[in-house]
């Protein structure tokens, strides 16, 4: 993993029913001190209030986030102590592979964009056309606002969209979610003859 000054990458981790898993990379741009300790564990709970605005009463946000520094070789790595969340949105999972899809800008360019699959969709956050509400939507991204002025940017961080291709992180300026049930694909690498 190439060197990447500010970068921080969260890794929550989701557990559902029937032993499905799932987890984010999340990059935050860090602009001063480094966070540690209670610092990380308000992150990672901080993000819990994000997912607890749509999460099926089948999953839950597993305790002890990952966090990757990758200012160094090989990237230092805490774990932010936080307790974990149960899900509580009613109605029965959708299946594992459904997401809602979280699209971040951070400028012009394909390199500037990233996205953030949110594992665990209950039924109860979808309409009668089969969308993500409008309502859930409004929600979830109120909570990214609140966790990014209140809990990140206190701690010297914000969100972050990271691309390999430069090693550059840069910070967001929007976010939104579109109303259709996402399912995130595998990137297969190219293998060469």
């Amino acid at each position: 993993m190439p060197i990447v000054p500010d970068c921080i990458l969260m890794i929550p981790e989701y557990l559902g029913a029937g032993g499905a898993t799932a987890a984010n990379v999340i990059a935050l741009l860090n602009f001063g001190d480094e966070p540690e300790g209670e610092t990380l564990q308000g992150i990672a709970a901080g993000w819990e209030q994000v997912v607890e605005t749509y999460l099926s009463n089948q999953w839950a946000i597993q305790g002890d986030t990952q966090f990757l520094f990758l200012g160094t070789d090989p990237p230092g790595e805490e774990f932010g102590g936080n307790a974990g969340l149960a899900g509580t949105t009613s109605g029965g999972a959708l299946p594992a592979q459904c997401s809602i899809c979280l699209s971040t800008v951070a400028g012009g360019g394909r390199r500037r964009k990233g996205r953030i699959y949110l594992p665990g969709v209950s039924e109860g956050t979808v309409d009668d056309l089969s969308n993500i509400s409008s309502t859930v939507r409004t929600a979830i991204l109120d909570e990214l606002t609140n966790w990014i002025a209140n809990i990140l940017q206190p701690a010297d961080c914000t969100l972050g969209v990271y691309s390999r291709l430069d090693g550059v992180v840069r910070p967001v300026s929007s976010a939104s979610i579109s109303p259709v049930i996402d399912t995130q694909r595998r990137r297969v690498e190219r293998l060469s003859a």
